[in-house]
């Protein structure tokens, strides 16, 4: 058994409760800072303490390290480690043991404020005007104006004004908004008649431009054989007429081949671009075919 502090500082609390890691270093620890103690010297008592609480948190050294704090008036400090103290006290602690620390916690805590802070998500960090809170709630505060600062991962930060008085008791809820993923915006579901009408015009224009190619290579086909046959138009004036006329529409249907085809791929190319391009309620197509002498150019907006 070994007391928390001796009769000297005024508190005799005993902790009969086993300590097995770190033991023999916490307990030189905490033997030298009862010895300091005993002596008067605060400072000195409260480093050693503070060594044997680093090696392990247990209720009794919370208790000793707190006391050395608040005869220096470290309110804050001493409130958070004697309410340690108190909420992990040993069972079995007497009740006189158990009252005596109850009794000098109530006094610490009297000269500061205690926030309680609960944060969705739980695991969010605190600060406190730019210092990080208290790692176990709650908070215990000197009377003031702060700035509390909650942060998570995935979430958005939130600072909030924190004026307190001494004395004060309150419960603060921070819910954090999640940070907005990038959202794609909704497909409309596509009319059917713009890829009718695509198709259709394709192919019309497709066949149509076949054709013309197929009819105008009959023609100049023709022309060729009257032209074989009748050397510089000898047999009539007639012929030559004739053979120029057949020439002209041979041209003629070979360029509104070229145009149809053009006008044909052109609409295809329209029909694969709407298919394929997602549409939002915001978009639209347009479409424009421009021809220059045989070229065609399809341009389109979304």
């Amino acid at each position: 058994m070994k007391r928390l502090l001796t009769a000297a500082s005024g508190l005799v609390l005993l902790s009969t409760m086993p300590h097995l890691a770190l033991a023999d270093e916490a307990d030189e620890h905490f033997k030298k800072g009862t010895e300091l103690a005993d002596k008067g010297q605060a400072p000195e008592a409260e480093e050693a303490f503070e060594r044997a609480w680093a090696l392990r948190k247990a209720w009794d050294i919370a208790g000793n390290l707190g006391l050395m704090e608040a005869a220096q008036g470290k309110w804050e400090e001493a409130a958070e480690h004697m309410h340690y103290a108190v909420e992990h006290i040993g069972s079995l602690a007497s009740p006189a043991h158990r009252e005596g620390l109850e009794e000098r916690y109530r006094n610490v805590i009297g000269r500061v404020a205690m926030v309680e802070v609960s944060t969705q998500p739980a695991n969010a960090k605190l600060e406190l005007s730019g210092r990080a809170a208290a790692s176990s709630p709650p908070l215990f505060l000197m009377e003031g104006q702060y700035t509390l600062t909650v942060t998570a991962d995935g979430y958005q930060t939130q600072e909030l004004p924190l004026k307190v008085t001494t004395g004060e008791k309150r419960k603060l809820q921070v819910d954090l908004q999640k940070i907005p993923t990038a959202i794609k915006p909704p497909q409309e579901e596509k009319a059917i008649w713009p890829a009718v009408l695509l198709g259709s015009a394709g192919g019309a224009f497709l066949l149509g431009g076949i054709g013309a190619f197929v009819g105008g290579a009959l023609v100049k086909s023709d022309a060729d054989t009257v032209a074989s046959e009748k050397t510089g138009c000898a047999a009539s004036l007639a012929d030559c007429a004739d053979l120029d006329s057949s020439l002209s529409t041979a041209n003629t249907l070979g360029a509104l081949g070229f145009v149809g085809v053009g006008l044909g791929a052109a609409a295809f190319a329209g029909l694969v671009i709407y298919l394929v391009v997602p549409q939002t309620p915001d978009a639209e197509l347009t479409l424009r075919v421009r021809t220059v002498g045989t070229s065609v150019f399809l341009e389109g907006s979304f």
